[in-house]
């Protein structure tokens, strides 16, 4: 396996001069049998979060605790999974529907081939929330063994009591993309902003090497 990805990533760089690693063709035997929007699905499964936010009226810090914990419980789903292997990138045009272990209904599309694109847009159990947006994954080798990901696109979170807010994503380091142990550290800022009560708070983490 480690062979056929290094002969397949050498003869490319040198021919087309990128580390764009969503270029690169990868044995389907190291890939997840799961598709972008399906490990998506995961990272959105505790909408339960977003529900305990929405029964907060009165303050605006706590709600925005809730919105914070929902963006980064998932973050750990996708690796899990997906054991670490990529997902397949949907074709263009498919579409995936999923009922959420809380009863939200999920429904993405995929827009772009390359790079991946998709737009989203998830209903509340209740509809008390609407999460929509849309996302391009950009992945890039740093070395032979280390590539470095981001899903970028907006995310916006709109409950029925006219509170709005966004949330960005947070970037992706893999260590031992090609060989030894495989380790996914997650870093950068992740910025959620309520548009209603006018209030930013960020969540940093520093990348490790």
């Amino acid at each position: 396996i480690v062979v056929d990805v290094i002969k397949d990533l050498s003869k490319k760089l040198v021919k087309l001069n990128v580390v764009d690693i969503l270029r690169f063709s990868r044995p389907a035997r190291i890939t997840s049998p799961l598709s972008l929007h399906q490990t998506c699905a995961n990272e959105w499964s505790k909408t339960d979060l977003l529900e305990k936010a929405y029964q907060i009226k009165d303050d605006p810090i706590e709600r925005m605790k809730y919105v914070f914990c929902f963006a980064i419980s998932g973050i750990h789903q996708g690796p899990h999974i997906c054991k670490s292997n990529a997902p397949f990138n949907p074709i263009l045009g498919e579409t995936y529907q999923a009922t959420l272990p809380n009863g939200s209904r999920l429904y993405m599309e995929q827009t772009e081939h390359h790079p991946p694109s998709f737009n989203y847009l998830l209903y509340g159990p209740e509809k008390h929330f609407v999460l929509s947006g849309f996302g391009t994954i950009e992945a890039h080798l740093e070395t032979i063994n280390i590539i470095k990901a981001e899903r970028l696109g907006k995310n916006i979170i709109k409950f029925d009591d006219g509170s709005i807010y966004s949330f960005t994503n947070l970037k992706t380091r893999i260590n031992g993309a090609v060989m030894g142990d495989r380790v996914y550290n997650y870093f950068g800022d992740l910025v959620i902003k309520d548009y209603k009560n006018k209030v930013d708070g960020t969540s940093r983490s520093e990348e490790r090497f």
